[in-house]
């Protein structure tokens, strides 16, 4: 699992990922038309967020970002998260069980 923790308040900056598979490879990103990074606060039916992101260079490396933007911006507390990878093929792969912590900030 993928842990990330973050300070309320905290705005305009990328999450980058790099994707790897079950056995631990690297995944070619390279004819991705669409990534997604879905969120969920925990509790809750009803997504958080849907962030569209963008393969970095040319996705032979597998990584991805996400402008975060101000999606966290009044929120505290624990989210779960995954990334849905869409190909030209029409193929849909799903990196999962990413949690976001967003903790107060110090005042």
């Amino acid at each position: 699992m993928t842990e990330i923790r973050l300070v309320k308040g905290d705005v305009n900056y990328t999450l980058e990922f790099t994707i790897y598979d079950s056995d631990n490879n690297i995944v070619d990103l390279s004819e991705v038309t669409s990534i997604r990074l879905k969120i969920k606060k925990y509790g809750e039916s009803s997504l958080f967020a849907d962030i569209q992101g963008n393969v970095i260079g040319d996705g032979k490396d597998g990584k991805c970002e996400f402008p975060i933007g101000e999606t966290f911006k009044d929120s505290v507390g624990e989210f779960k998260a995954e990334i849905e990878i869409t190909y030209s093929s029409g193929k849909v792969l799903t990196a999962p069980e990413i949690a976001i912590k967003v903790i107060p900030d110090l005042g």
